[in-house]
């Protein structure tokens, strides 16, 4: 999430592809769990008071089609 928001372009851990292939296969990761999560950012956010306009945009940025997909492995 860094690096989608504009911090580091720096990092040497797992694609997303990787990080999430195991959760996949072994733990049936899918959209419905994707949106749990992003659910649970949104309402941090709130609960952080981060104006709407910026929750708007981690909202655009996360949940753009590219890494839904990036995630699921699709």
């Amino acid at each position: 999430m860094t690096y989608a928001f504009g911090g580091s372009d720096t990092f040497s851990g797992r694609s997303m592809r990787a990080a999430h292939k195991d959760l996949i296969a072994n733990q049936g990761l899918s959209d419905e769990h994707f949106d749990a999560i992003a659910e649970n950012l949104v309402a941090t956010l709130n609960d952080l008071s981060v104006p709407q306009d910026l929750i708007d945009e981690v909202v655009t940025i996360v949940g753009s089609v590219q890494h839904r997909n990036d995630v699921l492995n699709r």
